[in-house]
């Protein structure tokens, strides 16, 4: 019910079964297919990013989302440029903030109807994809974009270390200890 929506836009609390219909004496039946989408997803592509139809069309500048990418490379510029010593002070609210907020998440998840059957699902392994090729390269991705998302900063942190460090050893580390 806001301006972004289209007429695509359905809520899961309005999805109804609209996928066979028939005239009044029987003997037409179709199928009709309905492009859905969620109204996150459309506020996502039409009011945050304001997608453009094509690939011809480059659509415009969107300044708030400028503005944020510049306020946090800013951020990272200057926890960066003092050296690791002042990024320390940093770590102490980004490392600890998340967990506060994932305990709170989670406490408000787990007291949620059906969260037993979720938990469950969620921590009994599925044996039989255990031996899948796309499981093991959709794992070796995950850690690939979480170890390189910012390799600018990796580099100018790594840069602080001593001479000789032994980088292979840190890197096998960080490896093991992201899975």
């Amino acid at each position: 019910n806001n301006f972004w929506n289209t007429g695509n836009c359905t809520s899961v609390l309005d999805v109804t079964n609209s996928s066979m219909g028939s005239s009044v004496n029987i003997t037409h039946i179709f199928n009709q297919t309905l492009k859905r989408t969620s109204p996150s997803e459309e506020y996502w592509r039409r009011y945050v990013l304001k997608l453009s139809n094509d690939i011809g069309n480059l659509g415009e500048v969107r300044l708030p989302l400028l503005g944020c990418l510049g306020v946090s490379w800013i951020v990272v510029f200057l926890c960066l440029i003092k050296s690791v010593k002042s990024s320390g002070k940093v770590v102490y609210f980004t490392a600890t903030f998340p967990y506060l907020v994932l305990t709170i998440l989670f406490v408000r998840g787990i007291t949620l109807e059906g969260a037993v059957s979720g938990i469950t699902y969620y921590l009994t392994p599925q044996w039989d994809k255990i031996l899948d090729a796309k499981v093991w390269g959709d794992a070796a991705s995950q850690i690939f974009y979480s170890l390189g998302c910012a390799w600018g900063g990796l580099i100018t942190m790594a840069s602080y270390n001593k001479f000789h460090n032994n980088c292979y050893r840190d890197s096998i580390i960080i490896s093991i200890t992201n899975c």
